[in-house]
């Protein structure tokens, strides 16, 4: 023992708290877990931790969907900036913080931007690696939050279903 209140040691990382010993109490937390735990061996308190993590999230989420604004249907900088405060600050922060693992969420618009990385280049090698990302990407959703990972995945059928029928169908490659 490290004489740290959470109890020390490298399986420790008190993020599951009253559990000793483990690096994963459930899948739903694997993505904040990482970050979490190195926050933690930096001797960050537990809270101010999940807090930074939380924070952090929303950041990523804020400029993913401005960029992802800004790229794909080529919008203004304020109506995207505007799109991007109400994805990552919206009404949803309440239920977000009841429900944390839901804020995977906020790494929808970066696995977007790998998509439309993926679908625009024309160079093989940026292609497979953009589109590997985002499958790898997903994946770590999946295993972090299934029901975020479950919610992309319908929210995604539906828009190529959108596309396909108003006649704007993507050229495939």
């Amino acid at each position: 023992a490290t004489g740290h209140p959470v109890g020390g040691g490298w399986r420790d990382v008190g993020f599951f708290y009253p559990a000793k010993n483990t690096l994963g109490l459930t899948d739903t937390y694997f993505l904040y877990a990482v970050p979490y735990g190195a926050l933690r061996a930096l001797s960050v308190d537990p809270f101010a931790a999940f807090t930074i993590v939380v924070a952090a999230l929303s950041a990523l989420g804020y400029w993913s969907m401005y960029a992802l604004c800004r790229l794909w249907p080529r919008a203004a900088p304020l109506p995207s900036a505007v799109a991007a405060f109400i994805f990552a600050y919206g009404a949803m922060v309440r239920f977000k913080l009841m429900h944390a693992q839901t804020y995977t969420v906020m790494l929808a618009p970066v696995l977007a931007l790998l998509l439309v990385a993926a679908y625009r280049t024309s160079r093989a090698r940026v292609c497979l690696a953009a589109a590997g990302a985002a499958g790898l990407l997903y994946g770590l959703i999946v295993f972090s939050a299934a029901q975020t990972a479950w919610f992309l995945a319908f929210v995604g059928a539906l828009v190529l279903v959108c596309w396909a029928m108003t006649g704007c169908r993507p050229r495939l490659r």
